[in-house]
């Protein structure tokens, strides 16, 4: 199975982040390539891109979910020490801005 036969057939289901956004680069650099030589890029590239970066933003999402609710009980257990409590909260919101 050639690089772009798998490319092809990713499920993105079946992989981890890590491996998603290896593949997500692979695409990257195929459709520049494609750009650069003032060919189309074919539309299967570019829907499984989008596949691949959606998947990508959820389980970031989920990750960011995880760490906020760590932070949150973090905070509430450490209620008598002003100091820390102050850092986890602004920990707290950034997470929070950054999940929009």
């Amino acid at each position: 199975m050639t690089n772009i036969d798998k490319l092809k057939t990713v499920v993105v289901d079946n992989y981890d982040l890590e491996t998603l956004v290896s593949f997500r680069a692979d695409l990257k650099s195929l459709s520049s390539n494609f750009d650069d030589l003032n060919l189309v890029v074919p539309e299967w590239v570019v829907d499984k891109l989008s596949e691949i970066e959606a998947a990508i933003n959820r389980m970031t999402r989920a990750e960011k979910i995880a760490q906020l609710k760590k932070l949150e009980a973090q905070a509430t257990a450490l209620m008598s020490r002003d100091e820390r409590k102050a850092s986890v909260l602004a920990q707290i919101e950034d997470l929070k801005k950054s999940l929009g």
